[in-house]
């Protein structure tokens, strides 16, 4: 949740993607907004450990990025939008990795990041959807 709440100050244009991203007036929209916010934070970070498992496995891999692309084009999501999702990401998780964060640590989740974008890019602009 941390990540998408510093993605939506650091970016306010991101809000328009995320229709629980915008206060409301109303106190019960708002906990729903901030419940959906959260539910959206634990399918990205159950993502980033599905993503960890298979990173191995190359076609697998490659075929969940593409997949995932697909769907945020449902999304209309924004191509040029998606490499700050992993920017936040790794300043969001920097303080729980303290002990172990290094340069060599955010150069891997850099590139994982880097290539997580460029595959759901593929997925975004791809003509077949």
């Amino acid at each position: 949740m941390l990540m998408f709440m510093g993605i939506f100050d650091t970016h306010p244009e991101t809000r328009r993607f995320f229709e629980f991203a915008n206060p409301s007036d109303d106190t019960e929209v708002d906990i729903r907004n901030r419940q959906r916010l959260r539910e959206h934070g634990l399918r990205f970070m159950n993502l980033v450990k599905k993503l960890l498992a298979f990173v191995h496995d190359n076609d697998r891999f490659d075929d969940m990025l593409f997949d995932l692309g697909r769907r945020h084009k449902d999304y209309n999501a924004d191509v040029d939008m998606i490499n700050i999702f992993g920017e936040q990401f790794i300043i969001s998780i920097r303080p729980t990795l303290k002990h172990s964060w290094d340069p060599n640590v955010e150069e891997a989740w850099t590139r994982l990041f880097e290539y997580i974008a460029y595959m759901m890019k593929l997925g975004i602009i791809d003509d077949k959807n």
